[in-house]
């Protein structure tokens, strides 16, 4: 059929001239494409399209928000409820800190020059009959337990005092020495301390101006000492004897030399 135009409903198909609605985008016969149908349905999918946009735009907005802002909220609880969390954890340590702080502090008040005379002349014998009796043990917990009151008493005069700090550092190392072979987290201050009261024990006797009773006391360390320098922090003798010599001072060694040393020796046995 002659083709008519596209006013009419309708049109001859030019791909085998079978009568079509016009509005047809292809030919139902044989699948020929309709120019005028296929760009009328274009238009109409468009504006399907755009109203479908409108409507997304239009009736989820208030719904996204209010879910926008129930979010908000719950972000804004939960960081409120962390933060305080945070605050109060924190808060628990410093105390925790200051309480354990307070309980070893050095900035209490000391005793009167004749408070701890009098002090003196009360706690020495007891010390003296410890010593005597070789219940070390008790006078380390006794030092310690005078930086827990106020006013805080001292045994400085006390005849045995630099004894009692050779046994400290003895006691100390071997801690460490327990932790170390027990394969147990080791810092740097444990093996710092291991070494400052090997070293001490070993080579430091002579040279700390302790009495020839006091190095009788403490010889008996010296195989325990050794044992920890040489077979657990794995030294040589050299190396343990070159390290004493280059950091004694006038009866003491130099415990910050040491720590610096301490590091090297933490890598060698990780």
């Amino acid at each position: 059929m002659e083709d008519t135009g596209t006013n009419f409903k309708e049109y001859s198909c030019i791909n085998c001239g079978a009568i079509i609605c016009v509005d047809e985008h292809k030919c139902p016969y044989c699948g020929g494409f309709n120019y005028p149908g296929a760009e009328k349905k274009y238009f109409r999918d468009l504006n399907h399209i755009k109203d479908n946009l409108e409507q997304l735009e239009d009736i989820p907005k208030e719904s996204y928000k209010r879910e926008a802002s129930a979010q908000i909220r719950r972000i804004i609880k939960t960081l409120i409820i962390t933060s305080i969390i945070i605050v109060l954890i924190y808060g628990t340590i410093r105390l925790l800190l200051k309480w354990e702080d307070s309980r070893y502090s050095f900035d209490k008040a000391s005793a009167s020059a004749k408070d701890q005379l009098l002090w003196d002349k009360e706690n020495f014998p007891i010390l003296d009959e410890w010593y005597e009796k070789g219940e070390y043990d008790k006078l380390v917990e006794y030092s310690y337990n005078l930086y827990r009151e106020e006013p805080v008493y001292t045994y400085t005069n006390w005849k045995h005092q630099r004894f009692l700090w050779f046994y400290e550092d003895y006691s100390s190392a071997m801690e460490a020495r327990e932790k170390i072979e027990n394969k147990e987290d080791i810092s740097l201050y444990d093996i710092t301390r291991a070494i400052y009261g090997g070293l001490n024990i070993c080579y430091n006797l002579e040279n700390a101006d302790l009495d020839k009773d006091e190095i009788e006391r403490l010889e008996p360390f010296k195989p325990a000492m050794e044992a920890l320098l040489f077979d657990t922090l794995k030294f040589t003798e050299e190396e343990a004897s070159q390290l004493y010599n280059d950091n004694k001072g006038y009866s003491y060694i130099d415990y910050e030399k040491i720590e610096e040393y301490a590091a090297v020796v933490l890598k060698r046995l990780d």
